[in-house]
């Protein structure tokens, strides 16, 4: 798909990377999350685009769908927890995320829809009740016709599955789209956090289909903390893989929209990749997967030799309808896992001299395919930009509410960049000044 061209790029000396080491694991948590800023395609606008939410989803409360493989233990202060450590099987469950202290609906419209707010908005999780298991694949026997899935275990899974594919149904009958919008976090975020960033995302896209936190072991901390994480990302690709078999299977579910940041991107990647040669077997043509509409790698912590590899040699971006890659040069936390990594450069801090001229000129032709470049001020990690500016929310929401490709003038009307990226600035897409 591609290939890192010249010269290594946006070092950094080994003291400068231990001090960033030491920030990233202080900042998540280091101050209560808010609410994200507002996008700009939604900043003091005569439209309202939270005009559409459902009567049932007006409200300050966001229910989220969660599944995770995280254990299920006791925190410091003796209450159940889902914790960085790795269950075998996968937990189901709400979750839900307040925004704000009780504001009415109509208040906390006007908050989500004004560029100065009177002051900041918190978003904490306020309870978390499981609501069932999916177990593992059924365990093979040999038979005399060959080996089999163990009959009882494969029905206990089958029954399972029928179970949380009940609880989706439930969800989809309050919204008229009927599209899952799957939400995958990464690096050193605990439960919680994961839960409040995608309560944000979901309640500004606005409030449309149902939301769904994959959650997987991570945010163990420590100056190992990283190395613990990617491990656990790759625990945990079977386990996504599973809940995308689930979803697609569910006959309600129209579209499946699979977003992820971070080290998620590889978890997600991986699993559609998965899921790709299950669907192919021997063939080695490409070959879509069914209702998996959006494919969105925010910031992807991938090594670019290795995306270029696994991902290009199977095809995964003809998987899916749209891929989409989000990258900033400057995202540091990006930056530091290539150091860690002594990698060539991450997939996250890709520029346009890592394309030969053959593969920007077929990249032009195929739209499936859209790397967005985030040309935006950042904090000093430059990692969440996604949800930290208002210019990058507003792309990644008409991408998914619209479901539209970049350069549309009329949704996402974006600038090419050396002919291969689409540009984002600062004041994209933001309201004319009065």
């Amino acid at each position: 798909m591609f290939k890192p061209l010249g010269p290594r790029r946006g070092t950094m000396d080994p003291a400068g990377m231990w001090l960033l080491l030491l920030v990233a694991g202080l900042l998540t948590g280091c101050a209560g999350p808010r609410l994200m800023p507002t996008p700009n395609v939604y900043r003091d606008r005569a439209q309202n685009p939270f005009a559409s939410v459902p009567p049932a989803l007006r409200t300050n409360r966001v229910d989220l769908l969660y599944v995770t493989d995280r254990r299920l233990e006791r925190d410091g202060r003796g209450r159940p927890a889902y914790t960085h450590r790795r269950a075998a099987t996968l937990a189901y469950g709400s979750c839900v995320v307040a925004l704000g202290r009780d504001p009415d609906w109509e208040t906390l419209v006007a908050l989500s829809r004004s560029a100065r707010r009177p002051r900041p908005v918190p978003v904490r999780v306020v309870w978390v009740r499981e609501l069932g298991r999916l177990p593992g694949e059924p365990a093979v026997e040999n038979t005399a016709a060959g080996p089999e899935p163990d009959p009882g275990e494969a029905a206990a899974l089958d029954r399972a599955t029928a179970r949380f594919q009940a609880e989706v149904r439930c969800r989809l009958a309050l919204t008229p789209r009927k599209e899952v919008f799957v939400f995958v976090h990464g690096f050193n975020n605990d439960f919680h956090w994961a839960a409040t960033v995608a309560a944000q995302l979901w309640h500004f896209l606005p409030r449309q289909g149902v939301p769904l936190l994959y959650t997987w072991p991570a945010g163990r901390g420590g100056v190992r903390g990283y190395t613990y994480d990617r491990e656990s990302s790759e625990f945990t690709v079977g386990h996504l893989k599973q809940t995308l078999r689930a979803l697609l299977a569910c006959p309600e579910v129209e579209k499946i929209h699979l977003i992820a940041h971070s080290r998620g991107t590889d978890v997600a990647s991986s699993a559609v990749r998965e899921l790709l040669i299950e669907q192919r077997g021997p063939q080695r043509v490409p070959a879509r997967v069914p209702k998996l509409e959006n494919l969105v790698l925010i910031a992807p912590d991938l090594d670019l030799e290795v995306a270029g590899q696994r991902l290009g040699a199977e095809h995964v971006p003809e998987a899916v309808r749209r891929l989409t890659v989000y990258v900033h040069e400057k995202d540091r936390a990006v930056l530091l896992a290539n150091w860690l990594f002594e990698g060539v450069r991450r997939l996250g801090q890709l520029r346009p001299n890592d394309f030969t001229e053959d593969q920007k000129r077929r990249m032009r032709e195929a739209r499936s395919v859209q790397f967005i470049d985030a040309r935006v001020r950042t904090d000093l990690l430059g990692h969440g930009y996604f949800l930290n500016h208002p210019a990058v929310s507003s792309d990644l929401l008409q991408l998914l509410r619209e479901n539209c490709d970049a350069g549309d003038e009329a949704c996402r009307p974006l600038r090419r960049e050396e002919g291969v990226f689409w540009k984002i600035t600062d004041d994209y897409l933001a309201p004319p000044p009065r």
